[in-house]
């Protein structure tokens, strides 16, 4: 509330004041950085190596949680996929 502070000594008139408090609240909360949502897709060929090598998207996954959710959800359902495969060729060997 420091800015408060130093905008009520500039401005005398209150309603002024309020508005200008209300922008400052609003250009916060407007202007938080989203990922770029051009990168945030999973292409084919990383799709196709978490499934063979599930182990990889599930590090990718603690990876790009964060910076790209969309690419992170891509791979860990790539990577249950590929478990599921080796689940599957693995009951069926015996």
């Amino acid at each position: 509330m420091g800015n408060y502070n130093r905008m009520k000594n500039e401005n005398q008139n209150p309603q002024e004041e309020s508005k200008t408090v209300i922008r400052e609240i609003i250009k916060e909360t407007v202007y938080i950085k989203q990922p770029d949502n051009k990168y945030d897709r999973l292409g084919c060929w990383m799709w196709g190596l978490c499934i063979l090598i599930p182990i990889l998207g599930l590090i990718l996954y603690f990876i790009w949680k964060e910076e790209y959710p969309e690419k992170a959800k891509s791979v860990v359902k790539a990577a249950i996929i590929g478990f599921s495969i080796n689940l599957i060729l693995i009951m069926f060997e015996c």
